[in-house]
């Protein structure tokens, strides 16, 4: 969770190498991974194909959700729902967030859009995330690992029943 603008700088220069970030090279994933030879041009390519999400995800955060979607480096903002709602006092999604945290929710959108930044969001559904994408997310969970196994499991169980 990023809730500063100092935290969404440490972040983005975390994320890229010299010049630009401050990420160290001796990184378990070569240049070998990306199918380059060069290491020079490794460094190139990574910097350049690295996204930065930070996630807004408490009352600070939502205070300085401008200055940092504003921050050079800063690729885009990423919702979390549940601890979004939790921060700002108001009990997890129970599919649909209270009304007063989705008003929060399209603010952070709006910012991030008007910063031209992409804006994410987790979803706990297909039609949660067809929902969030008819909004204008950019990029949308369509559920969790768990919920996955869950709801595969469920139809497997349901297919083994009735036979």
């Amino acid at each position: 969770m990023v809730s500063t603008t100092s935290q969404a700088r440490e972040v983005a220069l975390s994320s890229r190498f010299p010049p630009i970030g401050r990420r160290g090279f001796g990184s378990p994933y070569t240049q070998e991974n990306w199918n380059i030879s060069n290491a020079g041009e490794y460094l190139n390519v990574a910097n350049e194909s690295v996204i930065v999400l930070v996630q807004i995800e408490t009352r600070e955060g939502v205070d300085n959700v401008k200055a940092i979607a504003e921050e050079d480096g800063i690729d885009g903002l990423f919702i979390g729902p549940y601890d979004l709602s939790i921060s700002l006092g108001y009990p997890p999604p129970s599919p649909n967030p209270h009304y007063e945290v989705e008003k929060v929710i399209q603010r952070i959108l709006r910012v991030a859009h008007e910063a031209g930044k992409k804006c994410a969001m987790y979803c706990t559904s297909g039609s949660q995330a067809a929902q969030r994408a008819a909004e204008g997310f950019d990029m949308i969970s369509v559920t969790s690992d768990v919920g996955a196994m869950q709801a595969g499991l469920s139809a497997e169980f349901k297919a083994a029943m009735k036979a």
